[in-house]
């Protein structure tokens, strides 16, 4: 699992003060540095990450402050821009007085995935815009389950 920049920030320093009180203390297993350790390298070469994992917090902090506006431009929207662009499918649902909005399809038989149901076809729209303001991106080739196993008894039967 990945970890968030700010934890790799803080585990770094603190492996680098553990490094560091294990070479001064004795006590550490690199407590005496082998013919041949290039110190300043390693410390150079942590301090790069340090400053890395530090300016990967800077860039999702700014990243969040900008999805503040593209929200409120979105929020705004008439149901007429609403309805010009749509990122997701946005339809009736079947057998009731709700709106779906469809994120994904299934590659194999163009199933519907992805399912959200509101009820009123504005709110369908919104989530469709707020969805795009935010960067969000379908999976590409997912396969839903009834699709796949008949996939699968196909490709076993002709083999």
């Amino acid at each position: 699992m990945a970890q968030s920049p700010k934890r790799r920030a803080n585990l770094l320093g603190a492996r680098i003060r553990a490094w560091f009180e294990g070479r001064t203390s004795g006590t550490g297993s690199d407590a005496a540095p082998g013919p041949g350790e290039d110190l300043e390298r390693e410390l150079r070469r942590t301090q790069a990450q340090l400053v890395e994992a530090r300016a990967e917090i800077t860039a999702l902090r700014r990243q969040k402050g900008d999805l503040r506006p593209a929200l409120a431009r979105v929020l705004k929207k008439t149901d007429e821009e609403l309805l010009a662009y749509r990122y997701c499918a946005v339809q009736p649902a079947e057998d009731t007085c709700e709106w779906e909005a469809v994120t994904e399809r299934c590659c194999l038989g163009g199933c519907d995935m992805g399912v959200y149901t509101f009820s009123a076809e504005r709110e369908a729209l919104l989530f469709s815009a707020l969805l795009e303001a935010i960067g969000y991106r379908p999976d590409h080739n997912t396969a839903c389950s009834s699709c796949y196993a008949e996939y699968r008894k196909d490709r076993i039967e002709t083999t």
